[in-house]
């Protein structure tokens, strides 16, 4: 009878993150040369390598992961040899349990971080090593095994403690359980302690039009056009933060989000997709391309990389505008910050650019499937979300509300109107700088129609062609 063979690899990442057994290294001196694989035929160290044992058990291949070490990997391998040559001789061999040894929380917490930064993104990595040793600190000398609902829920309410949002607790916590379940624990929680968890869920909002011109008319030519693109083309931070001179093609008019693997990016869900640009979009960009002609990143920061200080930028814009609501504030630097002195404005995000985006186009009658398509979303039930805003400021709602009420408020507040009505002043300051005409005139001029109008002052007041030029904000 022919002894089973018991073969050692090594099991790698290879450069386009797939997972390969290779054959190790043998040194000079007949041992094995420690995380060293063969890769085309050339030695390679993959220090994220785990050695694997591979062999045949009751007619199915079998797969054993031995670890790290090297000299274990030999020793568990002969022993394996072993155990086949006893069986083959009629020897009723017992083997020890496999049973995981406990492990101190800390130490699991390390592995499973190690795994995280091979098989996840940069930004996914950093939240996980942010929150686990973090949730360490609150569990001391535990192991996995033997934590329980008490610790997790200890955790969030010294997160709370803290003046973290409802949301981020949340966010914090569910890091935790995926970790615990990984590392065998899960279903910790009860039902009582999912709700104590739940946060208030903000509703979807978009930057209205006099918000756009108002920032627009207060940025530097770099903020100017960079705004321009969120807004434009609907991407994510990561998307805008890494798009090249590449992905913009002034032939079509288009913008696609291409994957990066050498520079670091792969857009969301590992999807590409083509976003249509205006022909006025496309005009800036062609300006903003030669005063920069050297830059591989449309908007990149001083040492020529992925800028990623957008939100500060957009933040210290609102400010600058004088655009900030003065009710939000922070703890930063070790004083407490409000919205009409500092950059803290909540009102003012990233992500609410993309709502703009999918508002607009809504409201120009695009369909939602073609937006879900550029916005690159998996499930359509997130592209309606994103529309709600447009359903409740649309003139059918708001005659609805008016029908609603228009018998109480006439019968109660006859001069409401006189009150209450913002009045619109020709000789503002931003109306003489845009050279626009308000809202109101423009419905009045377009009999009504408020996606036309929408649209047409949109254009005029937040895409209009411009002629950039270097200043010393560049």
């Amino acid at each position: 009878m022919r002894t089973r063979n018991v073969n050692l690899l090594l099991r790698i990442r290879e450069t386009d993150g797939k997972r390969s057994y290779k054959c190790p290294v043998i040194a000079a001196n007949g041992k094995l040369k420690p995380l060293y694989a063969v890769v085309n035929g050339k030695p390679e160290h993959h220090p994220e390598g785990v050695y694997c044992l591979r062999y045949s058990k009751s007619g199915k291949r079998v797969w054993e992961e031995v670890g790290k070490d090297a000299g274990k990997a030999i020793t568990e391998k002969l022993k394996r040899e072993q155990i086949f040559r006893a069986q083959e001789l009629g020897i009723v061999v017992v083997e020890a349990s496999k049973e995981p040894s406990k492990r101190n929380l800390r130490d699991a917490i390390h592995e499973y971080l190690e795994r995280v930064g091979i098989s996840r993104s940069r930004k996914t990595y950093g939240e996980f090593a942010r929150v686990l040793p973090d949730f360490a600190d609150v569990c001391v000398n535990k192991c996995p095994q033997d934590v329980n609902s008490y610790d997790i829920m200890h955790y969030a309410n010294a997160l709370r403690q803290r003046g973290l949002a409802g949301r981020t607790v949340a966010n914090r916590v569910a890091r935790v359980t995926c970790f615990l379940r990984w590392a065998g624990v899960a279903d910790l929680l009860d039902d009582a302690d999912k709700r104590s968890l739940k946060y208030v869920k903000k509703t979807v909002d978009a930057y209205s039009v006099e918000e756009l011109v108002a920032l627009f008319a207060a940025a530097t030519d770099k903020e100017w056009i960079t705004f321009q693109f969120f807004v434009g083309s609907g991407g994510r931070e990561a998307e805008v933060a890494h798009a090249t001179w590449r992905d913009i093609n002034f032939s079509d008019h288009t913008f696609v989000v291409h994957d990066k693997p050498e520079r670091g990016f792969s857009p969301k869900d590992s999807a590409e997709r083509r976003i249509p640009l205006s022909d006025e979009l496309i005009a800036a960009l062609r300006s903003w391309r030669e005063l920069h002609p050297h830059d591989i990143y449309l908007f990149p920061n001083k040492f020529g990389q992925p800028n990623g200080h957008f939100l500060r930028m957009l933040k210290t814009l609102a400010l600058r505008a004088g655009l900030n609501c003065g009710e939000c504030f922070s703890v930063g630097k070790g004083r407490r910050q409000t919205c009409l002195t500092s950059p803290v404005c909540e009102q003012f995000t990233l992500h609410k650019f993309r709502r703009t985006f999918a508002t607009f186009h809504h409201e120009h009658g695009v369909p939602v499937t073609q937006i879900q398509e550029w916005l690159g979303h998996e499930n359509i039930e997130t592209t309606l979300l994103y529309l709600a805003i447009s359903d409740a400021r649309s003139e059918k709602s708001r005659r609805w509300a008016n029908g609603s009420f228009k018998d109480l408020f006439a019968r109660h507040l006859p001069s409401a109107n006189k009150v209450f009505a913002p009045k619109y002043s020709p000789n503002s300051h931003l109306s003489k700088q845009m050279s626009i005409k308000p809202p109101e005139d423009i419905n009045d001029q377009s009999g009504g129609n408020t996606r036309q109008s929408r649209q047409s002052y949109y254009s005029k007041a937040t895409l209009r062609p411009v002629r950039l030029t270097p200043t010393n904000d560049l």
